[in-house]
């Protein structure tokens, strides 16, 4: 098919040399060369260069635009491919970054690394021809993030590459925009609801949108030092004594594992019209394993924003990251849009988006939902509340129909040894 497409190319760039030069030389060679002839002949080979440099940029046009509908396959890694090809194609690197694919890369990090670190340097390309642009994507990376989204049950994936805290900021800033512009005439600061529990980036979005934080306090085990999640009811008593909210975010599955009741958010967050963000960094894998575990991702259940930190539970490069837009989202996708290039940087790593295509690619597989994971979980969970003087918190197939009591598929082996007060990973 690329063969086909470049060989049309290639004749209809001929085919357009000729109906444009044609008449020029049959014009010289019947007429001489005379002044007035001299003077046609100039017009007509500046017309000819005038059609000629239109006919290229639209050819050029065409292919770093290529048609993207149709079905998309699943089995396909758009970035991935590109940027094997395009680095193949580099004849002299006179582009960023200055190792120049690795020629003038420090010789520490090869003596340090091995010989691979060459290979790696290779595909440490920039925004050249053919490898899109994450700012504004119209090719690769645009069908990257479209199967993307219909992997993980979005309208619409962003890839980032400041990990999940600049989708986290980003939520936050669509969140207050869009309430401004729902209520020109409001002078305040909105508020956004959020619980103690928040990571760092939920304050420093605070911070940057100039929203008030609405704090509230969750439940907190005393035994095992674990906060619960934020009940319904709980964020539906906070919500109805303020009428300047601009969105809520809630952390589900919680740094220990704990899921909250995303669905019953999403109804108290439907009836006041308010958004609803779910910092889900640690759940990327949920939906892979729902079948058996009962266990789904904030994207199917009502969220408006679902950021997700694809290194962490998937197997992307660390600080990538997704930020999915759920289909029946309150949020408008062209003000999260408008927000993203405030936190993402302009020299976005190409291994690190690569890595997300390959990430969302292995997700995809079916040697994914059938594997044993869950399994695997299940009988070490066991294994170590079967060891003397060790209490293991959280239970096994426990679903969403629980809310605060509902634990992670990774973390159903999180531990806590109260008689020597140290942690799971030192026992």
């Amino acid at each position: 098919m690329k063969n086909t497409y470049r060989r049309r190319q290639v004749m209809g760039l001929l085919r357009s040399l000729l109906v444009l030069l044609f008449p020029a030389l049959c014009f010289s060679a019947v007429n001489g060369p005379g002044r007035r002839d001299a003077r046609r002949l100039r017009i007509l080979r500046q017309r000819w260069s005038t059609a000629w440099m239109r006919r290229v940029r639209a050819v050029g046009e065409e292919h770093s635009n290529p048609p993207l509908h149709g079905h998309l396959c699943q089995n396909s890694t758009p970035l991935v491919d590109a940027l094997r090809d395009v680095s193949s194609n580099v004849k002299a690197p006179f582009f960023v970054p200055g190792h120049k694919m690795g020629r003038s890369a420090p010789t520490r990090l090869s003596e340090s690394f091995g010989r691979n670190m060459q290979d790696i340097f290779r595909f440490d390309l920039t925004e050249i021809p053919g490898l899109d642009n994450l700012a504004d994507p119209e090719d690769v990376i645009m069908l990257s993030e479209r199967l993307a989204a219909e992997a993980f049950g979005a309208k619409k994936t962003f890839f980032l590459v400041n990990g999940s805290t600049s989708g986290i900021i980003a939520s936050i800033m669509a969140c207050v925009a869009q309430f401004r512009r729902k209520n020109p005439t409001f002078r305040g600061n909105p508020k956004i609801v959020l619980p103690r529990s928040v990571h760092k980036s939920a304050i420093h979005a605070l911070v940057v949108s100039g929203a008030v934080p609405l704090w509230i306090w969750p439940d907190y085990d005393e035994e095992f030092h674990i906060a619960y999640p934020i009940t319904p009811s709980t964020l539906e008593s906070a919500m109805q004594e303020h009428q300047d909210i601009a969105g809520v975010i809630i952390v589900s599955p919680s740094y220990h594992g704990v899921i909250s009741d995303i669905a019953g958010l999403s109804r108290v967050c439907d009836g006041l019209d308010v958004p609803l963000v779910v910092d889900e960094a640690h759940g990327a894998h949920l939906n892979a394993f729902r079948a058996r575990t009962g266990i789904s991702s904030a994207t199917v259940l009502g969220a408006d924003a679902v950021v997700q930190s694809t290194h962490k539970c998937l197997s992307s490069l660390t600080q990538s990251a997704m930020l999915h837009v759920p289909p029946n989202s309150r949020l408008d996708v062209s003000v999260i849009q408008e927000s993203l290039p405030l936190v993402q940087s302009s020299s976005p790593n190409y291994l690190l988006m690569a890595s997300l295509d390959a990430a969302r690619w292995q997700f995809s597989q079916p040697e994914m939902a059938g594997s044993d994971l869950p399994e695997i979980s299940q009988v070490a969970h066991e294994k170590l509340a079967a060891i003397s003087g060790l209490e293991v918190f959280g239970h096994p197939g426990i679903g969403n129909d629980q809310p605060g009591k509902s634990f992670a598929v990774q973390s159903q082996s999180s531990s806590h040894v109260r008689s020597r007060r140290c942690r799971s990973r030192d026992v």
